[in-house]
């Protein structure tokens, strides 16, 4: 049995898994992002661009599950970034989610990536505090069309097709794959 990231996602530097019962949102384990110092935008996990290319000029939506373990100086911050379109001084607008220790919920938000080939999704704690997150969802919404959602599971058996046929990519930890 693994259970792991697979290749459609990195954890960043304020990134772990957690498998405290306590802490988990679904399943076995679900990631922690945690930041205790001074400091912005610490980012706690990314999509990995070599194996999961988001498409320019397409429209994206992202899903999450979350709960947050220690209230926010400045939020939580998921988005699309691409260097890029940072260097050109082009930037999309992103979701905030804030909130008090034990707040959880469902976050979603669409958004049409510039004309840019260099997108990732992007989890950022932006200031300090401690959130878990569960159950991504990221859809490329010009391309699902009526074919439903495709399971993706995150070990190395199922994790080479990330945007398969309805070019949606969820992370979930599952048991006994």
């Amino acid at each position: 049995q693994l259970v792991g990231l697979g290749l459609g996602f990195v954890l960043g530097p304020v990134g772990t898994l957690t498998g405290n019962r306590e802490e988990v949102i679904s399943g076995r384990m679900s990631i922690k992002g945690s930041y205790s110092s001074d400091g912005r935008y610490s980012p706690y996990l990314w999509t990995n661009p070599a194996t999961t290319p988001l498409r320019a000029e397409h429209t994206y939506r992202i899903e999450l599950k979350y709960r947050i373990l220690q209230t926010p100086s400045a939020g939580f911050e998921v988005l699309f970034l691409s260097g890029k379109a940072i260097a050109a001084g082009n930037f999309l607008r992103s979701l905030t989610i804030s909130g008090r220790t034990g707040d959880s919920g469902t976050g979603r938000f669409e958004v049409k990536l510039g004309n840019y080939d260099d997108y990732r999704a992007v989890f950022n704690v932006v200031g300090t505090g401690t959130i878990v997150v569960d159950d991504i969802r990221i859809t490329d919404l010009d391309t699902a069309g009526d074919r439903g959602t495709h399971r993706h599971v995150r070990d190395r058996a199922r994790s080479r097709d990330l945007l398969g046929p309805s070019r949606s990519l969820l992370l979930v930890f599952r048991r006994g794959l």
